[in-house]
């Protein structure tokens, strides 16, 4: 199968990302979260300019809270070449749509791999809102043929997001750095099929 390197990075907007992951990574793919890219046309022009920096992504919207600010937000690059499409047709409940990006990577192994960035919410651990997106998540994984990695900033540990019994029910495998990843703590990790 050979060698891929895959990143995982919160840059907090996707010009943090671009400046500062995607023109020195190494990767072959790498996955962004809240990117706050709020409509159509920033969408566009991030992936101009990643093609401008040699990747190919796929992103999904944030959300545009009340303040008109951007919240969430996702993205899947990879290196221009590899082949990368958009996994849309998959409905998702609303509220969820915006805290993650699902899409298919020509890459890795024939078939290809499933690749799927999420930004869970923060404060809140396993509860709530982050619940929900994981049974969002779960759903689109129990689809999925083939198979698949889950990278993201989850704000919470492996051991918090173990405790939900969602590793079982996708039958997932953390991986993840023993170096805190986050303010003292490690809450940006990958989660693989198993």
């Amino acid at each position: 199968l050979g060698w891929w390197a895959l990143d995982t990075t919160n840059a907090n907007s996707w010009s943090g990302a671009t400046d500062k992951v995607l023109g020195r990574s190494k990767a072959d793919v790498t996955f962004v979260q809240e990117t706050r890219l709020k409509d159509k046309e920033a969408v566009d022009s991030a992936k101009k300019r990643a093609r401008s920096m040699l990747w190919s992504s796929c992103h999904n919207e944030a959300e545009c809270t009340a303040a008109g600010k951007a919240s969430g937000g996702c993205a899947v690059a990879a290196r221009r070449g590899i082949g990368i499409s958009d996994e849309r047709s998959i409905r998702t409940a609303d509220g969820t749509t915006h805290r993650f990006c699902h899409a298919w990577v020509n890459g890795v192994m024939r078939g290809g791999i499933h690749c799927l960035s999420v930004y869970c919410k923060d404060l809140i651990g396993p509860t709530g809102q982050n619940l929900k997106l994981l049974e969002e998540l779960a759903a689109i994984i129990k689809t999925i043929n083939g198979p698949w990695v889950v990278a993201g900033d989850w704000n919470m540990t492996p051991e918090a997001l173990s405790s939900t019994e969602w590793l079982k029910i996708v039958n997932g495998v953390v991986i993840a750095t023993q170096l805190p990843t986050c303010n003292g703590s490690t809450y940006d990790f990958f989660v693989v099929s198993h």
